[in-house]
């Protein structure tokens, strides 16, 4: 499966993609907003983003707002480490725009944590899969 790994902070987005990889997943990795869609339209899903919501360009919120309409199945998680004002907005636009949204994830995130994220969302995009 894959995974798109939104996040500005290079070292974290490393930790999240080899802590996929070692998982089963197929990490691409973005350093933006702006990246994430580009790399979704290129390479379209099903899939599993991880978006941090504080980031260049494009934040987690505007992320939503502009996700392209991919076929196949899609969930989302936001992440954040400072402030979650912006959560609950992206979340409900993320919603609105009938996307699947995902607790959201606290930075730091440990190894067991993050397992247990990738292994609740595979299970719940198989089920919007079939």
């Amino acid at each position: 499966m894959r995974i798109f790994i939104a996040d500005d902070n290079a070292e974290f987005a490393e930790f999240c993609a080899e802590v996929a990889r070692k998982d089963g997943w197929s990490p691409v990795l973005c350093r933006d907003g702006r990246e994430l869609i580009q790399a979704m339209k290129r390479e379209g899903g099903p899939a599993l983003i991880l978006c941090d919501l504080d980031m260049p360009h494009l934040d987690g919120t505007e992320v939503a707002r502009e996700l392209p309409d991919l076929n196949g199945a899609m969930r989302i998680r936001f992440m954040t480490g400072g402030s979650d004002v912006n959560a609950l907005a992206a979340r409900l636009i993320a919603e609105a725009r009938d996307l699947s949204a995902g607790r959201l994830m606290l930075k730091p995130i440990s190894v067991a944590e993050l397992r247990k994220v990738l292994h609740f969302e595979r299970d719940a995009l198989n089920q919007l899969r079939s």
